[in-house]
C-alpha cells in the first residue's frame, strides 16, 4: 500500500530508514525513555509489516504493545524528558491531519499515538466485516505520528 507521507517526514519512508532513526533516538535516551523507544519500534515494525507487506491488520493487533507507555504515565514520567522543545511547526504537514500537533510538547504526541494504537486494539476485534471502517489507513496515520515523533527527536 503506498503511504502518503508529508515533506517534513519523508526521511522516514522506508522501514529501514525507520528502523535507523530508532536506533539513534535509543543511543541519545536514558533507561525509561529507552524502553518506550523499544516498545514504538516494535509497534512501528508491526506497522511496517502491514504498510508494506498487506499483512492483514488483525494479525497483528495482539502483537502490538502499550505496556512500557501505561507504566511510565503510572509512575508520573516526564516525556519532556525526550524532547523537551516544542514541536515545530512544519509547512508540509499544514492541511494534514498532524497540523494540530505543530507546537504541542512531546508528551501531547506520544499520548496521541498511544491512544491511537489503543483504540485499535479496543475497537478491532469488535468490528464486524460490515463496517467501514478503513483499519489500514488507521495504521498508517498511527506510523506518520511515528515518524512525527522520530523527526523533533532527531531535530
Amino acid at each position: 500500500m503506498p503511504i502518503s507521507i508529508p515533506t517534513a517526514l519523508e526521511v522516514f519512508s522506508s522501514a529501514a530508514k525507520t528502523i535507523t532513526a530508532f536506533a539513534e533516538f535509543r543511543k541519545a535516551t536514558t533507561r525509561d525513555a529507552w524502553k518506550l523507544i523499544e516498545e514504538l519500534k516494535k509497534n512501528s515494525n508491526y506497522f511496517w509489516a502491514v504498510i508494506d507487506k498487506d499483512i492483514p491488520v488483525g494479525e497483528i493487533i495482539d502483537k502490538l504493545s502499550t505496556a512500557e507507555y501505561d507504566r511510565l504515565r503510572s509512575i508520573s514520567f516526564d516525556f519532556k524528558r525526550i524532547n523537551p522543545k516544542k514541536i515545530r511547526r512544519y509547512p508540509s504537514l499544514t492541511g494534514t491531519d498532524l497540523e494540530f500537533l505543530g507546537g504541542q510538547e512531546t508528551e501531547v504526541l506520544i499520548k496521541n499515538i498511544y491512544d491511537r494504537i489503543k483504540d485499535l486494539k479496543d475497537k478491532f476485534p469488535y468490528a464486524d466485516d460490515g463496517t467501514k471502517r478503513r483499519w489500514t489507513t488507521r495504521v498508517v496515520n498511527i506510523q506518520k505520528r511515528i515518524f512525527l515523533l522520530l523527526r523533533h527527536v532527531k531535530a
